[in-house]
């Protein structure tokens, strides 16, 4: 773990790591972001599995991104709506369709040569599916999206960082980030903990 205490670092980070793991409180979900405005000018795979496309585009058009360079999977809107996707967008049946989700992800990165994807939540889909199932998963995106020399950022709640899931996530990802550290708090409790 890292403490980080402002943007400068978020910027290093970013340009250090192929792939993060991010982690936060439910309060502090915001700090994403701070993440998405440093990669605004770049072109964006946004994976929802809990925002439909038009909140996930409007927050990111009110972070500056701009809608050419945005490309959302929603595993939401498909659940509740026989509706066509917009431009740009794609529809995945539910947000535990893991294999629909996977070839979304490596058409969209590939087909749009997208500089970043950011996968929001795994906290989501460990509602959805076992700890293995979610840690496989993941640990194919992540060697398919580093083949296409993409980047990839991962969202997780902290309640859920010590799931079997998470754990083995974060082997298999280049730097794992601790939101709270963001707020000047202290990772040195945190790194007791895992000591003990």
């Amino acid at each position: 773990m890292i403490v980080l205490s402002g943007k400068e670092e978020i910027s290093k980070e970013l340009e250090k790591n192929s792939t993060l793991l991010l982690i936060f409180s439910s309060d502090e979900h915001t700090h994403l972001d701070e993440i998405i405005k440093h990669i605004k000018d770049k072109k964006i795979c946004f994976v929802s599995l809990s925002r439909t496309y038009d909140m996930v585009q409007s927050n990111l058009k009110n972070l500056g991104v701009d809608s050419k360079n945005l490309f959302v999977i929603d595993a939401v809107t498909a659940t509740f709506s026989r509706s066509k996707p917009p431009p740009n967008t794609l529809f995945v049946p539910s947000p535990d369709a893991l294999t629909d989700l996977n070839i979304a992800i490596i058409e969209t990165i590939k087909d749009h040569k997208c500089d970043y994807m950011i996968f929001d939540s795994l906290s989501t889909l460990l509602t959805y599916q076992e700890d293995h199932l979610v840690a496989r998963f993941t640990d194919y995106v992540i060697s398919k999206v580093k083949d296409l020399k993409a980047r990839a950022i991962f969202t997780c709640l902290e309640a859920d960082s010590e799931k079997q899931a998470i754990k083995e996530i974060s082997l298999h990802t280049d730097k794992v980030l601790h939101f709270s550290d963001f707020n000047g708090k202290s990772a040195e409790s945190k790194e007791k903990k895992k000591e003990e």
